[in-house]
């Protein structure tokens, strides 16, 4: 059997890189491109100035959608949330119940903000275990609305109701009781 091929030892492949470097680098300075020093050659990105800038810019401005689209929410949903408390999710900042959470998303099909309605324990994982392989993923089970924005503010409470009775069932029948 033959003998699998040499690998290229750390300080040839720096010399390698060093090389491309060299060559590349000249090239799109002389293009009015930066690159990113230290990186290396598999990180470096030439892009200009100006592209860079722009979608620095767009990435502030989308999260600035999330923030003003959760603000007039609030607004034109005052029942609905007022059970809830502001809650920093993953980048952003999101409403949560002690059963629910509602989670502004940039929706890029509708190239615009909306408001996920999503069941949500604190031991979630406690009570109904791993969901799936990827940790980052929500089963759609637990998806009640991909956009509350246009429900009216007495439907999203009873909505919010609801999901309070099925993940917290003894907080209803404690309300039931003292009732009658």
């Amino acid at each position: 059997m033959g003998q699998p091929p040499a690998r290229e030892s750390h300080t040839d492949a720096n010399a390698h890189t060093e090389r491309l470097e060299q060559d590349l680098l000249p090239r799109c300075h002389d293009a009015g491109i930066i690159g990113y020093p230290g990186l290396g050659i598999i990180g470096r990105i030439c892009m200009r100035p100006e592209t860079k800038a722009k979608r620095k810019i767009e990435a502030l401005e989308r999260r600035r959608a999330l923030i003003d689209h959760l603000i007039e929410f609030i607004r034109t949903h005052p029942n609905a949330v007022d059970g809830a408390d502001l809650h920093p999710l993953a980048n952003r900042t999101g409403l949560r119940y002690d059963y629910a959470v509602i989670r502004p998303l940039w929706d890029k099909e509708k190239k615009g903000v909306v408001l996920r309605l999503e069941k949500w324990l604190e031991n979630w994982y406690e009570e109904y275990g791993d969901e799936s392989n990827d940790w980052m993923a929500i089963k759609k089970s637990r998806i009640v609305s991909e956009d509350v924005t246009g429900i009216p503010d007495e439907k999203l409470s009873e909505m919010l109701d609801a999901i309070h009775c099925e993940l917290i069932p003894e907080d209803c029948e404690e309300e039931e009781q003292s009732s009658n």
